[in-house]
């Protein structure tokens, strides 16, 4: 029973480590699949027929033009798995559709005209019609929202895993892909400010709990951080007035965290750019005593959607390798 066991496991080690290559690398022959994982010939035949026989893995074309006979290319079959990453704010809810590939098969906007959960669900429900993938095919759905706790409604209009994250954090998964590391990411938003630290190479964390924090207006009166940085009144302001507010609410938060960079995101900060970062850095330096580096978000495009991307591919990735574990 021990070696049966052994033998079994040591099957799942080697379909797993193989998929995780062809899932990282894309299109490998079965020679360069063997050099990458260090198996024999047969063995590395043996995975590939598993992972064929699993619907996990297709043969995409065949090597030409060298010496020796042409050999057969492998590559993940992206409908093995399915993710949809959702953008939800109060004046609009963005849905993409993303195969195990990693490849966006349909996007989708949509007005929210009923409560969220059911404006979220009939949008994820849209996304898919739109791309023909029965919504019983869906694996994993992640959501960034910044209201009240919408997993389990969600969960059980569309049947599959539902993660709601905080934008913010999503935002930062984003930031991240571009190569930025060791930050705290303030992102300033129609739903309010929110924090997310993504320091020594952590997974980024944090919450809205952020728009709460008492801070002086201009007047010295007591307010709280998102009444001075969101809203029709945060875009209406002059930049340097904006900055002296973002960067009161961000004294604290440099004084306890001390992060090396401050990335600035969200809609009020797309609209201020690299010149509301600039006045931010100002401000902050004549509050705080660390110069702490404050810049405009690197990520071209919707930062919520892409980092839920990101977070909902590496779900579903994880997912489908459970699978090939669990089958055998």
């Amino acid at each position: 029973m021990q070696l049966a066991g052994s033998s079994r496991l040591l099957r799942v080690l080697n379909d797993a480590a193989a998929f995780g290559h062809l899932l990282d690398r894309g299109p490998l022959t079965r020679g360069e699949l063997r050099e990458l994982t260090g198996l024999a010939k047969p063995t590395t035949s043996d995975v590939l027929r598993r992972l064929r026989d699993a619907g996990l893995v297709t043969v995409v074309g065949r090597t030409s033009g060298g010496p020796g006979p042409n050999a057969e290319v492998y590559a993940v079959n992206p409908d093995a798995g399915w993710a949809v990453a959702v953008a939800a704010r109060p004046s609009a809810i963005t849905a993409a559709l993303c195969d195990l590939s990693g490849t966006v098969r349909a996007r989708r906007e949509s007005t929210p005209a009923a409560e969220p959960a059911r404006a979220i669900a009939e949008t994820v429900q849209a996304v898919c019609r739109q791309a023909r993938v029965p919504l019983r095919r869906l694996d994993h759905v992640r959501i960034g929202w910044s209201g009240p706790d919408l997993t389990e409604p969600l969960a059980g209009r569309l049947r599959a895993e539902v993660v709601v994250d905080n934008p913010a954090n999503l935002a930062a998964t984003a930031e991240r892909a571009t190569g930025t590391t060791g930050f705290a990411l303030l992102w300033l938003g129609e739903d309010g400010p929110a924090l997310s630290v993504a320091l020594d190479g952590s997974a980024p964390r944090g919450s809205g709990d952020i728009g709460r924090l008492p801070v002086p207006d201009e007047h010295g009166d007591r307010r709280e951080f998102r009444d001075l940085v969101s809203g029709p009144a945060a875009h209406a302001l002059a930049i340097e007035a904006l900055a002296e507010r973002i960067a009161v609410g961000l004294a604290a938060i440099v004084a306890v965290l001390d992060p090396p960079l401050v990335v600035l995101a969200g809609d009020v900060a797309a609209a201020g750019g690299a010149p509301l970062a600039g006045a931010v850095t100002a401000a902050l330096h004549r509050l705080a005593a660390r110069h702490t580096r404050v810049t405009a978000t690197g990520v071209s495009g919707d930062p919520v959607l892409l980092g839920a991307v990101d977070a909902a591919l590496a779900a579903v990735r994880a997912t489908v390798l459970d699978r090939i574990g669990g089958q055998r």
